[in-house]
């Protein structure tokens, strides 16, 4: 299919004027990829609609930058619908897009400006969505890394210059990207190169640190859950906060530089660390439980409860995937056949097929989910429906990265049915995972 760009206004950013093909882009930008990495369940204050295009504006630093990364996401969009015709364009404009960035920052001085932040974890999702895997993704994240540690430095000093250290001020950008960030980072932990694996922080401190950003509750409205405060992650935040724990745990007990590696105990240790947190999680998904029925009962029902609850049912898929990576990690000989497991997958695809509406955009946070259940599948059913799943789920955010998944998933079903390993010990190994990305 080949589009007319002349048919499209060439005013949609304000202080900037655009001709035919990049109006035509800015606008799949904007009606295509912006609604494919917003969430249903968030705050209409903190979506990525609210909190990143006005970025793109002409006045504002950095906005070239931000601009051509935007193209380059309409851009994508267009050339997943349309290969053959706009692959080339995709391509062109990711360059130009990647060159202005470095280009940019060469000239700033200050690397916690807004615009940069807002540029790297845009170029996570557009690298993702482009299926380029983690590692690409792990280099944005580096440099997230480092503007979230400056403002936070930044921030506690001007609070304790004010005698205020009790919370510090958080602001709707901030909030918007730092919940992305925390999604990344989690999905990084997992498939990133060891090197720069130990460039990142470990989560058994960076979440400590950043409670501030995690806690932060900028919109109060006593008819929409606390959570709904968590633009990308919603009701899930424990549940990446157990991943990325789990993640790093599987990392350092078979890590390139041997003198990393964890010991027996000190594996144990930590596990029972994040037992007492996934203990704590399960809580708070029900008390969020609690919380929404509440809602309900005094402000009467309404549209968004359906998401609002799918994201409550999104936190107890992934819930059950961390209880499957958990009980991995502490026996490594477990089975993929253990009733135990079993139940888990059983009750997580029960909870998936029958809670999540079938266009959520939140399921993006459970790609995770069903890629560790996808190991441990032990029948037919179970291996088709996550297969199909992750297909479905890729179509609808336009991202190629699912289809990898689903596709990596069907070879390691095939090498298992010649008895060459099992898919669910790959869930260890991380044999052959290196350039993919939940």
């Amino acid at each position: 299919m080949d589009v007319n760009f002349s048919s499209f206004r060439t005013n949609w950013i304000p202080n900037y004027e655009l001709n035919n093909e990049k109006a035509f882009l800015y606008h799949r930008f904007l009606n295509q990829f912006i609604p494919s990495i917003s969430v249903n369940h968030a705050s209409p204050a903190l979506t990525p609609g609210e909190t990143f295009v006005p970025y793109a504006s002409g006045s504002s630093s950095g906005s070239s930058a931000v601009r051509e990364i935007f193209f380059a996401c309409g851009a994508l969009t267009l050339a997943l619908d349309n290969p053959d015709s706009y692959s080339d364009l995709a391509s062109k404009y990711y360059s130009k897009a990647m060159t202005l960035v470095k280009d940019e920052i060469s000239k700033t001085e200050n690397i916690t400006e807004d615009w940069l932040f807002v540029a790297v974890q845009t170029l996570c999702l557009l690298d993702r969505a482009l299926g380029f895997g983690a590692n690409r993704c792990t280099k944005h994240l580096l440099a997230a890394s480092n503007i979230i540690k400056e403002r936070l430095k930044s921030k506690y000093v001007t609070a304790m210059n004010s005698y205020v250290t009790s919370s510090l001020e958080i602001t709707k950008v901030e909030k918007t990207l730092f919940d992305s960030f925390m999604f990344n980072y989690t999905i990084s932990l997992y498939f990133c190169d060891f090197s720069d694996l130990i460039q990142l922080p470990s989560p058994f401190t960076f979440f400590d640190e950043c409670r501030s950003y995690i806690n932060a509750a900028l919109i109060i409205d006593p008819s929409c859950p606390s959570w709904t405060n968590n633009p990308v992650m919603g009701s899930a935040v424990g549940c990446f906060e157990c991943f990325a724990k789990l993640f790093w745990i599987l990392r350092m007990m078979n890590p390139k530089i041997s003198m990393m590696k964890l010991s027996k105990i000190q594996t144990e240790n930590l596990l029972r660390k994040v037992k007492y947190q996934m203990d704590s999680t399960e809580k708070s998904i029900e008390s969020f439980r609690i919380q929404l029925n509440q809602i309900k009962f005094m402000f009467g029902s309404k549209k968004i409860y359906e998401f609002w609850e799918g994201n409550l049912s999104i936190s107890t898929v992934l819930f059950h995937a961390v209880q499957i990576l958990y009980m991995k990690l502490l026996n490594p000989n477990l089975k993929k056949s253990d009733p135990k497991i079993q139940y888990h997958i059983n009750e997580l695809m029960e909870q998936y097929h029958t809670k999540i509406p079938i266009n959520d955009h939140s399921k993006c946070l459970s790609v995770s989910a069903l890629f560790i259940a996808g190991t441990a599948a032990n029948d037919e059913i179970q291996k088709e429906f996550i297969v199909e799943e992750l297909n479905r789920i890729s179509k609808l955010l336009y991202t190629r990265s699912f289809i990898k998944l689903a596709n990596k998933l069907e070879s390691m079903y095939k090498d298992e049915e010649l008895n060459l390993v099992s898919s669910f010990d790959i869930l260890l190994s991380r044999e052959g995972l290196e350039n993919l990305s939940f």
